[in-house]
């Protein structure tokens, strides 16, 4: 549709939405009731020791954009103050530089090879276990808010959920959210954003973080007397990137695909701020859990599902390539009472550890079909104090410097560095790409990255 300066032109598109209204109302809507908001599941003895769960997965957050990451200017203060009460995993890896495989990481800790939602056509499997079937089976009550198409019921995303409410946008022309994957959807969005002058609406796309956080309150707040484990999804550092405070600009991949260099410094900046405005939420959101008495029984876990090129390897956006850029992602883990608070954990690990992290804390056994591995290894309490500590030189059996070569045998060993803990400690990493004809191999091993690409990619 052309969208004519004339009064018949109007016309003739608002004549079109119309129609197209039809066909989308009509379109079958495929996904299920979000199911039961309070499921009658009392906890027992046992389960109440055990801490609440909170997962809160940010779409397209690389880590180097975080404050206690490293970003030079204070866009996130409230995630960089959690930070400091949390063990947080400096060199932490997506399985997948796009949604939908990663995702399916994370909840099956599984590589994409291994669970097969790999590809844009693929639905999670039925055989697979995701973290919500664990914890629900160790008698956890279990929401999940997904905000993106790619990781809802259309895609069979809701395995072990016993509250599973997609965080839908306000679909245009009465589309639902199986009809909203048709391209004639797009199509009847960029037509609405020419008629209102070009304005774009967050809700359009997605919903924002203080939505998706009233419900999450909404969750937790129907089953404070049993124990809960709550998936939320936040979207903002995706694109479009809003102007903040908002003004409905906005820039989004799908009116430009491949931005001019020079858009840049705009764009990132954009990003930026989209960070800060979600820190906010997540700041709000925090401070709610405090006043209700939650925080310190409950693991905190903040991560992201890829990051975002911004031309360091002469693109754009994300699902392209395997670079840091766009796998390297925050991991941020608040035990419950603090426990560790403030350690930094300098070796390499997997996002896909963090299912099986979590199935530990519950009490759970690991499904036999998982890669993941727990974060938190029998001997970590031991590391927590190396890692804390300014490492010593070796001395020898009188306590002093010892001279090269000179060190008593008899002396306990010195203290590793972090160093040599990272590389003593480092999981390998596998990360896969099968998306828009890019089809991608990449492992990180010994502090090397390898990456196989399809030929022509």
């Amino acid at each position: 549709f052309k969208i004519l300066t004339t009064p018949r032109g109007t016309i003739t598109a608002y004549g079109g939405l119309l129609l197209l209204t039809a066909v989308f109302s009509f379109s079958p809507d495929q996904s299920a009731r979000s199911g039961v908001l309070s499921p009658d599941r009392p906890a027992d003895e046992a389960l109440l020791e055990r801490p609440n769960m909170l997962l809160i997965m940010i779409d397209t957050l690389r880590a180097d954009h975080v404050g206690t990451y490293g970003f030079p200017e204070p866009i996130s203060p409230n995630m960089d103050a959690l930070a400091e009460e949390s063990v947080l995993f400096e060199k932490a890896y997506a399985s997948a530089s796009w949604t939908r495989a990663s995702t399916a990481s994370l909840f099956t800790a599984m590589s994409p090879s291994a669970h097969s939602c790999d590809v844009k056509v693929a639905m999670l499997p039925d055989d697979v276990t995701t973290i919500a079937e664990v914890l629900k089976g160790q008698g956890y009550v279990t929401a999940g808010l997904p905000n993106n198409i790619h990781v809802t019921r259309s895609f069979n995303f809701q395995q072990g959920f016993d509250w599973f409410n997609y965080q839908a946008p306000d679909y245009i022309a009465g589309a639902t959210e199986s009809s909203s994957q048709l391209s004639m959807y797009n199509v009847v969005r960029k037509l609405r954003d020419k008629l209102v002058g070009g304005k774009k609406r967050v809700e359009d796309y997605y919903q924002p973080a203080d939505f998706v956080f009233g419900n999450a309150q909404k969750f937790i707040s129907a089953n404070k007397d049993k124990r809960w484990f709550t998936f939320v999804h936040l979207m903002e550092p995706h694109d479009p990137y809003f102007e903040r405070p908002f003004t409905g600009e906005g820039i989004g991949r799908a009116e430009m695909p491949n931005p001019p260099p020079e858009l840049e410094g705009e764009m990132r900046k954009a990003y930026q701020q989209e960070i800060t405005w979600m820190d906010n939420e997540i700041g709000k959101f925090l401070d709610w859990i405090k006043s209700e008495g939650l925080y310190d029984d409950t693991v905190i876990v903040v991560t992201a599902d890829h990051g975002e090129e911004f031309l360091e390897h002469g693109g754009w956006w994300h699902g392209t390539t395997l670079y840091e850029e766009q796998i390297h992602v925050p991991l941020i883990v608040k035990l419950a009472d603090g426990r560790w608070g403030g350690t930094r954990v300098p070796w390499q690990v997997r996002q896909m550890d963090t299912a099986a992290t979590l199935a530990a804390l519950a009490g759970a056994m690991l499904p036999m079909e998982w890669q993941g591995d727990d974060l938190f290894e029998e001997d970590f309490d031991g590391l927590v104090s190396v890692l804390n500590a300014e490492t010593p030189a070796a001395t020898d059996a009188d306590g002093e410097v010892a001279e090269a070569g000179e060190a008593d045998i008899d002396a306990p060993p010195p203290v590793p560095s972090r160093q040599a803990l990272s590389e003593q400690r480092a999981r390998i990493v596998l990360a896969e790409e099968n998306l828009e004809g890019n089809v991608l191999t990449s492992v990180i091993a010994g502090g090397y990255k390898y990456i196989r690409a399809n030929e022509g990619n």
